[in-house]
């Protein structure tokens, strides 16, 4: 007999249980196969640059971003290196036009997904606040990622 009188599948499961664990390896098989058909789970890495910039700072001050030890996005600190720092002059009628504005590009590893960009292991958007630390720490501006 392949149920017996207590609801049980060769006497051993009961049938409720059997059909409820069914369903679930199905619905965790779909998830599993929309992750794999978008791409959403494994992404192959890809260089990437990200310009961040800081304005209205002292010409000293921004001479010493050259010398950047350590970059934090959001909640971490992100392994990459400074590939260009640009130190620019003050827009005209600014008013501070002895302080400088300076752009510093990142190069690292990025992934992209489908919700957006992560460079080395923190998510990145325009706008974002980064910290850059090197004798001094300045919060500075994504300003374009590549």
């Amino acid at each position: 007999m392949i149920v017996d009188k207590e609801g049980r599948l060769f006497g051993k499961v009961n049938v409720l249980d059997f059909l409820v664990l069914i369903f679930l390896v199905i619905i965790a098989g779909l998830i599993g196969f929309k992750f794999l058909q978008t791409g959403s789970l494994a992404k192959s890495s890809k260089p990437m640059t990200v310009t961040v910039y800081v304005d209205d700072i002292q010409p000293d001050i921004a001479n010493s971003m050259q010398g950047v030890k350590q970059v934090y996005f959001g909640r971490g600190l992100v392994k990459t290196s400074v590939s260009k720092v640009d130190v620019l002059p003050m827009p005209e009628g600014s008013g501070r036009t002895d302080f400088k504005e300076v752009r510093v590009t990142l190069s690292g590893t990025g992934y992209v997904y489908n919700d957006g960009a992560y460079f080395d292991n923190q998510r990145v958007s325009l706008g974002e606040k980064v910290w850059l630390r090197s004798t001094y720490e300045l919060e500075t501006t994504v300003m374009k990622i590549n």
